[in-house]
């Protein structure tokens, strides 16, 4: 037994009515859709977000210490310890001495305890201090000098991340972190086992060629000591004796 539908005219028109108009959103929502995604592609994509923060975030509540011109950007926060350092322009390309001293906790305080001859090199999002290997080298002809350089090379003595650019463009670093977090890089055997939250900064100062920067820490044992860096641009070869 069959059943039979009856269409009302209306009810039929209606509907063609809005199939039209919901078929005719498709092609230009669509179009829209694709203009969008070729403007957000060209802009980076919706996933593009800067490589890092703005220094504004990063340094806030943080001093500057350091005058126009001086080798490194120091800022301080006092209250905990911090410290952070804004690399020199054109660090890729300049040679850096590192001259290590404990002015008190030491038998021998005041003596230079250590000393490296180094560079900055970024990778992505981290900077490596590069120590050039200078131990072995050639004077004689050039497959002497390619011998050297292919069994001979650089070393990395520490690497930190990025935290932003700086106000100059360059490269912002956590230098308590560095200085501090990493001293027995540095120091060796007599800066193991620091108590890191209890350390202050004794002295931070920046000058055109070289950073005098130190900080007092409590080792393991609980005895105070004090760690200073003095950090020196290396003039260029032939000019100086």
């Amino acid at each position: 037994m069959f059943k039979v539908m009856r269409f009302n005219p209306l009810s039929l028109g209606a509907l063609l009515g809005t199939f039209a108009v919901l078929t005719s959103f498709p092609s230009a929502t669509t179009q829209v859709d694709i203009n969008t995604l070729m403007a957000k592609a060209e802009a980076g994509g919706d996933d593009a977000k800067p490589d890092f923060p703005p220094f504004k975030d990063v340094s806030k509540g943080y001093t500057k210490v350091s005058a126009p011109g001086s080798l490194y950007g120091i800022w301080t926060r006092e209250k905990d310890g911090q410290m952070l350092a804004e690399l020199p322009a054109g660090y890729a390309n300049q040679k850096q001495f590192f001259a290590m001293t404990s002015p008190k906790g030491e038998i021998f305080a005041g003596l230079q305890s250590g000393e490296l001859y180094v560079h900055w090199q970024r990778f992505d999002k981290r900077l490596a201090l590069i120590a050039p290997q200078i131990n072995t080298i050639s004077s004689g002809d050039q497959p002497s000098k390619d011998s050297v350089a292919n069994h001979f090379t650089d070393s990395v003595v520490v690497d930190i991340p990025i935290l932003c650019m700086g106000p100059s463009g360059q490269p912002v670093i956590d230098m308590d972190g560095l200085l501090v977090g990493k001293a027995s890089t540095f120091y060796g055997y007599s800066a193991n086992g620091l108590r890191k939250s209890l350390g202050t900064i004794a002295k931070a100062k920046a000058f055109p060629h070289n950073v005098e920067l130190a900080f007092t820490v409590p080792n393991g044992s609980g005895l105070m000591k004090t760690f200073h860096y003095s950090i020196s641009k290396v003039p260029d070869k032939g000019s100086y004796k």
